[in-house]
């Protein structure tokens, strides 16, 4: 699994956290924390996951610990930097989910830029991104559902660049609804 933004941003991952187990894969995950990047470290390579399950992350291509939105964060070049967090069986997360990051982008791509992506080159798994998909810059957040499809949730809010974003895209499996959030908002 890869954390990737295509633009320049300094990125601060908050927690992915399944809310509800679907039973078929309750076995294979717990519910609860399953990883959280504080982005504390000064210098290295490696990200640590203060989740306690030992998803810790390398940063690939030349990305940077800078000073973020509240005590550190990672600043990628836009062109191929990103956290690589491989694939552990506890990030292949399938059922209810919450995913969210605080972002500050100095420029956006010409299209979609992946705050936290878990996404196929088929396009399936799932994906927190900024997109210009509806129109203007907003928040977006894509799941692959049980029969292969895309489901899709946009923000309506406008992204400006230059700005502290707190991000999040839920995904209730129970009730098969999807929500974004801008800055705690629902958007």
């Amino acid at each position: 699994m890869s954390y990737r933004l295509r633009t320049t941003v300094v990125l601060r991952i908050l927690a992915t956290v399944p809310l509800l187990m679907c039973p078929s894969l309750a076995a294979a995950q717990t519910s609860g924390l399953v990883a959280a990047y504080a982005f504390n470290e000064t210098s290295g390579t490696t990200a640590l996951d203060a989740s306690g399950n030992g998803n810790n992350g390398v940063l690939t291509n030349g990305p940077l610990f800078v000073v973020g939105k509240n005590s550190n964060g990672v600043r990628l070049d836009g062109v191929n930097d990103y956290v690589n967090l491989s694939n552990p069986a506890s990030l292949r997360l399938t059922g209810s989910m919450t995913l969210s990051a605080w972002i500050n982008s100095s420029a956006f791509p010409v299209d979609d830029a992946a705050i936290i992506s878990k996404r196929q080159s088929s396009e399936t798994g799932y994906q927190l991104d900024t997109t210009i998909d509806r129109g203007p810059r907003t928040i977006g957040f894509k799941i692959t559902n049980g029969s292969g499809n895309n489901v899709i949730r946009y923000g309506a809010t406008a992204m400006q660049t230059n700005t502290w974003y707190h991000v999040a895209g839920v995904y209730d499996a129970t009730n098969r609804t999807m929500a974004v959030y801008l800055n705690q908002t629902w958007s």
